[in-house]
């Protein structure tokens, strides 16, 4: 059965993740594609009201939460993946197709689901052994919005920029997540409406 996408226009963040063809690594530095990254966020921001919540960039794909506003996810996406596959593309001097042939996204309408999946978001590095800490992780927002590089992503971040916001957030961010919540959240994000098993979501705080 092929796959629903995500509506085109939700009150709700999206998680959207991109993966280079065959798995492949990006045809040239991680550095190099970060800055293409900045300016294209940057552009889509101004252009199309795009809210970036936060976004990891791994040595073949990138993780994304963000929110529309007027203009459906689908005219942001196209613009997004269309102009980051020319400049990578033209960069390193090739023609092939950079993106795999889908980009998923899926709507996170919960404040708990939403949590989860930030978290799982920052820990992509840790778990692929990159990094030791979340924010160690050169090519994430949380680690320029953290004062440790430059960041020109402009984020919206309600969870970091908390009036409430302290150590203990990083610590929570750090906190090792069960191998079987990594696999519900696989799962849920492979849908087009965010959604875990209600029999594990009712021993589970943060996906209730």
């Amino acid at each position: 059965m092929a796959r629903r996408y995500a509506p085109q226009i939700s009150d709700f963040p999206y998680h959207i993740t991109g993966r280079c063809q065959n798995k492949s690594a990006f045809p040239i530095s991680l550095d190099s594609v970060w800055k293409i990254f900045e300016e294209e966020l940057f552009f889509c921001k101004i252009k199309f009201g795009f809210r970036i919540h936060s976004f990891v960039l791994m040595p073949n794909h990138f993780h994304l939460l963000a929110s529309v506003q007027e203009v459906e996810l689908g005219t942001i996406l196209r613009e997004l993946m269309g102009n980051t596959s020319k400049r990578i593309n033209g960069e390193a001097g090739v023609i092939n197709h950079l993106w795999g042939n889908r980009t998923f996204r899926s709507v996170v309408g919960t404040q708990s689901y939403y949590t989860a999946v930030y978290q799982y978001v920052y820990q992509n590095p840790v778990r692929a052994n990159l990094a030791g800490q979340c924010e160690e992780w050169k090519y994430s927002s949380l680690n320029g919005l953290l004062g440790r590089s430059r960041i020109f992503i402009p984020i919206e971040d309600n969870l970091l920029f908390s009036p409430n916001f302290d150590e203990s957030i990083l610590s929570w961010l750090n906190c090792r997540i069960s191998q079987e919540r990594i696999e519900l959240i696989q799962k849920g994000l492979k849908k087009k409406i965010f959604k875990v098993p209600k029999a594990y979501a009712s021993t589970d705080p943060l996906l209730n």
